[in-house]
């Protein structure tokens, strides 16, 4: 039973499917009763032709013609339902497209609103990603100060002190300290240097833009030297070693000599300068300049005017 029921019910779906939806459904059902009353009007009239009318040449014409407009009017009022039914369809169709017209026009508003909030979402996103670059940014000059912070903090800083002069018949003659201040040691140390007696300091200020408004002035270097001391390592914390140079000869400083009222006067001077070269424990190579005299005014050794700076 329950599968003539499905199989009457799916032949009742297919029939559905294949009917019109336009067509009205109870005209369909009403094609019975319908032919029906057809028959029972024709054979009324017939039986009417037959028995009243007395003339056999009018019956059949008068059942004909009777027929045929009875058939007219049916057919006219089926039609009329149909146009009723077809109008009543196409307002529903008409409904249902202005139904789907809406759904669109809503699902169109749907998509701009989320473009829009996409739009937004890109800008914000624009935003945080340069704000992501400014803070990497950011981050990598702290990183890189920190770092070098670092560095000045634990590298070595190799400087020359006086440590003392000669003897009274050495008098021209320094016993420099080179000395590790820094926190980490101090690699292969070497000490380059010279000394003499001279007028001029060895690094003089030269003026090395005459057109500036304030002439620039700057010390000239002199990278030539005479002598050279290999140290090796320096421990930190003022580890250090002592480099003695040697006392110049053949210098007249009698009353009677050529350079006694220079010295007097402090402008004849005995120089020691040089720069120590070494590397630290971050690889880099680093040098630092020094100059010292002795003069009639500073006769224990003094700082020069220039040469005397870290780096």
């Amino acid at each position: 039973m329950q599968s003539d029921n499905k199989i009457r019910a799916h032949s009742r779906t297919q029939e559905s499917c294949l009917r019109a939806h336009w067509l009205p459904q109870g005209l369909l059902r009403a094609i019975g009763p319908i032919t029906l009353g057809v028959v029972v009007v024709g054979g009324t009239v017939g039986y009417y032709a037959y028995h009243y009318v007395t003339r056999d040449a009018v019956r059949l014409p008068f059942w004909v013609g009777f027929m045929f407009s009875f058939l007219a009017f049916v057919v006219l009022l089926v039609q009329s339902v149909i146009y009723a039914q077809q109008a009543e369809f196409m307002k529903d169709q008409s409904k249902a497209m202005r139904d789907s017209v809406e759904r669109t026009d809503k699902m169109i508003e749907n998509m701009q609103g989320q473009l829009t909030s996409m739009e937004h979402q890109e800008k914000a996103m624009q935003g945080q990603l340069a704000t992501m670059r400014e803070q990497a940014e950011l981050t990598k000059e702290s990183i890189e100060l920190a770092e070098k912070a670092s560095i000045y903090a634990q590298r070595a800083y190799v400087v020359a002190k006086i440590k003392d002069i000669g003897d009274y018949d050495d008098l021209f003659q320094f016993r420099l300290q080179i000395e590790n201040a820094g926190n980490t040691p101090a690699n292969n140390v070497c000490v380059y240097y010279s000394f003499e007696m001279r007028d001029e300091p060895p690094r003089p200020m030269q003026t090395i833009d005459e057109a500036a408004e304030a002439p620039v002035r700057q010390a000239i270097f002199d990278t030539t030297f005479d002598k050279t001391e290999r140290l090796g390592v320096i421990a930190p914390n003022g580890g250090h070693f002592i480099v003695t140079t040697m006392p110049p000869v053949d210098i007249d400083l009698s009353v009677n000599g050529p350079n006694y009222m220079r010295w007097q006067s402090g402008i004849y001077r005995f120089y020691c300068w040089g720069t120590i070269v070494y590397e630290d424990i971050f690889g880099k190579e680093r040098g630092t300049p020094f100059c010292f005299y002795q003069s009639q005014n500073h006769v224990d050794g003094y700082p020069g005017e220039q040469g005397n700076q870290a780096k």
